[in-house]
């Protein structure tokens, strides 16, 4: 139901250049993931007039990222966007932070903000801006939140709230109520069917819509960043 890496690419892009930023570059992981990631990036500053001041892959499953650090340092970037997990994601920021680098960081959703602080250090994750597909969770200013955040004190207790247990709600709220429409006998069909005809469907204050030309739900991206404490801030 999330939006696409083309999305948070463009969100990321949006938010660099509004803040004057014009030299951009990418780290990426060298596969059909960090691939797409860099095309939308490139699509985006397209869209703009500009081009990438940089770009440097690393080898999926590993954190030798000690190359791209050297390449995309030596294009002095005002804001590097990274399309990369967590190992080594952490190990890039650590190692460009320590050689000097000041560029605004960026990384798409696919990281864990408390495994990032832990790994590169609460010094050189500081500031990195982490986009995000589903609201803040942490705020109960929707009704679909307070409910994630009572379900989650009752069904798990001790578990944290956090934005990878929040996606996986909503969509499990799709999923039920795909189930219901349905019918008592659903099979594969008539779920994907009642998908297909779902149309506009509030959540509880976060709105999806489906259909048979848009299986993708929602194109909801907000940028968030690590704070000085190593938590979250919109």
């Amino acid at each position: 139901m999330r939006a696409g890496y083309a999305d948070e690419a463009e969100h990321m892009v949006q938010q660099v250049t509004t803040l004057g930023m014009k030299r951009v570059a990418v780290m990426y992981q060298d596969d059909g993931f960090g691939k797409a990631g860099l095309i939308g990036v490139e699509a985006a500053l397209a869209k703009r007039g500009l081009k990438l001041a940089a770009s440097a892959g690393y080898e999926r499953n590993t954190d030798k990222i000690e190359q791209a650090v050297k390449s995309i340092k030596q294009a002095d970037p005002q804001a590097i966007i990274m399309i990369s997990v967590n190992r080594p994601t952490a190990a890039f920021i650590k190692r460009y932070r320590e050689s000097g680098g000041g560029a605004q960081l960026y990384n798409i959703s696919v990281v864990d903000p408390a495994e990032l602080v832990k790994l590169a250090g609460l010094k050189n994750a500081h500031g990195l801006g982490i986009s995000q597909v589903v609201p803040y969770p942490f705020m109960p200013n929707l009704p679909v939140i307070r409910e994630y955040q009572e379900l989650l004190k009752k069904h798990a207790p001790g578990e944290l709230v956090n934005y990878t247990s929040f996606e996986q709600f909503l969509g499990a709220k799709v999923l039920v109520e795909a189930l219901r429409r349905a019918g008592p006998k659903p099979t594969r069909a008539k779920v994907v069917k009642a998908l297909e005809s779902m149309g506009s469907y509030d959540l509880g204050g976060i709105s999806v819509n489906y259909s048979a030309s848009n299986r993708v739900g929602s194109r909801y991206v907000e940028v968030t960043v690590i704070g000085s404490t190593g938590k979250l801030l919109k």
